[in-house]
């Protein structure tokens, strides 16, 4: 039964870390560097930077939400339109960040 409890109040705390995560976006902003809280549109793929959530369909596109510390995230931070960046053997150029 301990056992369950310091599992359960380890997934808490990770619950507290994400919402105060996602506290900190502004939604309404646009955005001239890739920043938490961009929609990132590449040659290849959509990105949102918030939380590691993976994949979702959304009004017919795919986007990947992706954290800023993930190792795609960490590339594409801080980077402005028409930056580019390789990842897996794949080169990103960045098109619109919103």
């Amino acid at each position: 039964m301990f056992n369950d409890l310091e599992k359960n109040a380890q997934y808490l705390s990770d619950a507290t870390k994400m919402i105060d995560t996602l506290k900190t976006i502004h939604t309404n902003t646009i955005h001239q560097h890739v920043v938490l809280g961009s929609l990132v549109k590449t040659n290849v793929s959509n990105f949102y930077i918030a939380l590691s959530i993976g994949k979702i369909e959304l009004e017919n596109d795919t986007y990947f939400v992706i954290s800023k510390s993930s190792p795609i995230g960490e590339l594409l931070y801080n980077k402005t339109t028409g930056d580019c960046i390789t990842f897996n053997n794949t080169t990103y150029t960045i098109t619109e960040i919103r």
